[in-house]
């Protein structure tokens, strides 16, 4: 969710994608199927990929629907986020090569491979960059060995061109504005925050999937309880994930993840909801703070 209130994502029985804005739900293409829409920014340009995972196409939606794969000089890939000024991050890959970070500018398609940190062995094949700061000059993501085994964190950044280590310290998820990530150690699964500028990491209240975060700090996603269905929880700095279940009323379903917390404290939380023939459906819902 962009600081704007613009949302993307994707509509279960038709298996299409969406952007919410100004209120309302517009569909990128009615007669395309298997689009999943991965991010969006403050333009309302999305981007995402089609088809199966390992074999997925990139595109990117700009008022239309356009395929970008060719962009990437490979045969496959997927998007994870785009910046606010048009930068691109992922994987892409053509077979039997492995799977590839990369860094694509919209603004004038310079593509650029995303190195491995020059102090991980040669056995770290295949990486993937997750999310991308709003300027576009930082990249974070996840390097691994084959078979996607001993996963580790990496931070990229453009202006020096130069991808830093960040070990099994914090595999990250989120990146927020000042500064900082959000993930999990590897393989405690302790959530944790890092900061860029000092290179120091800070528990975060216990081990949940944390999926976002806000320039104060909060960070959102989901708990593993008791039951059969995960928990959408909010955890501030120093504190205990909080279940928005037990926080939030007049939603029917329950509330299983928590993707994103903007600056004004709205949360992008998921429910699944069972209709009157026992099915379930998820249902996005945005929480606005009272």
């Amino acid at each position: 969710m962009t600081e704007n209130g613009l949302v993307a994502g994707i509509d279960e029985a038709n298996r299409t994608a969406w952007i919410y804005r100004d209120g309302g739900i517009d569909f990128l293409a009615f007669t395309t199927r298997e689009l999943i829409a991965s991010d969006v920014n403050v333009s309302g340009v999305v981007v995402g990929h089609q088809g199966d995972r390992d074999a997925a196409t990139v595109w990117v939606f700009d008022s239309t629907l356009r395929d970008i794969q060719s962009k990437l000089s490979t045969q496959f890939g997927r998007a994870r986020a785009i910046s606010d000024n048009g930068v691109v991050v992922g994987a892409r890959r053509t077979p039997p090569a492995p799977v590839l970070a990369y860094r694509l500018d919209l603004s004038n398609d310079e593509l650029t491979p995303i190195p491995m940190s020059e102090t991980v062995g040669p056995e770290y094949v295949s990486s993937e960059a997750v999310v991308v700061s709003a300027d576009g000059r930082l990249a974070a993501g996840l390097a691994w060995k084959e078979f996607g085994s001993e996963p580790r964190g990496f931070l990229y950044d453009h202006s020096t061109r130069k991808t830093t280590d960040l070990g099994t310290t914090i595999l990250p998820r989120a990146m927020n504005e000042v500064g900082k990530l959000a993930g999990s150690t590897w393989p405690s699964g302790i959530t944790v925050t890092y900061d860029i500028a000092s290179k120091t990491t800070r528990t975060h209240g216990g081990s949940f999937l944390a999926e976002g975060m806000n320039d104060a700090g909060q960070v959102v996603g989901s708990l593993r309880g008791g039951g059969d269905l995960p928990s959408a929880c909010v955890s501030r700095p120093g504190q205990l994930p909080v279940d928005l279940n037990s926080a939030v009323t007049g939603i029917a379903g329950w509330l299983v993840s928590a993707s994103d917390i903007i600056n004004d404290g709205r949360i992008l939380v998921t429910a699944i909801v069972v209709d009157a023939s026992g099915a379930r459906h998820s249902r996005p819902y945005i929480l606005t703070p009272v």
